[in-house]
């Protein structure tokens, strides 16, 4: 095999496995050198030049980032409850909604957590291993429903369990005192931005 071969090969290895260490051993049995590999040249040396190697790089980065959890995420998501914007980190699946704010130490005095749902039930939380007080505002139809004010937080068995008073659809976690302080009520206007 000739010398570009192997270290486009050896380039190829560097750049799509998260082991740098299997590059290294396959240098030694080839003579190239891992150093070698400079990124532009992978491009250029594989089959269909600067397109197929990109798509390749492009594919490994992505990967690596599904796989570290940076991308999909929703930073920015705000609720606006009786004009108070609210920044929420939404939970919309099982896995989030089971684990909730649950072992969290803080939130920040303008954010929640919200849970949406596909279906309007009614529902129930529980305050277990939370490290801090919240209030509850539950939702449906873009419209507050309810409030559970001042929740307090429960450890691994929790004693109490709180229910929507009606069928919700969404339901906003916030500090303890927030809706309060912002005279959120029942009846008030919910919408996401």
């Amino acid at each position: 095999m000739g010398q570009v071969k192997k270290n486009l090969i050896l380039c190829h290895l560097n750049f799509t496995l998260p082991l740098r260490r299997v590059a290294e051993q396959r240098s030694e049995a080839s003579g190239a050198r891992v150093d070698e590999c400079d990124p532009w040249e992978y491009l250029a040396l594989t089959q269909d030049g600067l397109g197929r190697g990109l798509i390749i790089f492009s594919l490994s980065f992505i990967i690596v980032l599904l796989l570290s959890g940076c991308v999909f995420d929703s930073p920015g998501k705000y609720l606006v409850i009786n004009g108070q914007k609210i920044q929420v980190e939404v939970a919309n699946t099982e896995v989030s909604q089971i684990n909730g704010l649950s072992g969290r130490e803080a939130l920040c005095a303008s954010c929640g957590m919200l849970f949406v749902y596909n279906n309007s039930i009614q529902r129930a939380f529980w305050m277990k291993n939370m490290n801090f007080p919240l209030d509850i505002i539950w939702l449906r139809g873009n419209k507050v429903i309810g409030i559970s004010a001042g929740l307090p937080p429960e450890g691994e068995k929790p004693l109490r369990i709180y229910a929507s008073p009606e069928p919700v659809d969404m339901v906003l976690e916030v500090n303890a005192g927030f809706a309060d302080r912002n005279e959120i009520k029942v009846g008030d206007d919910a919408r996401v931005e």
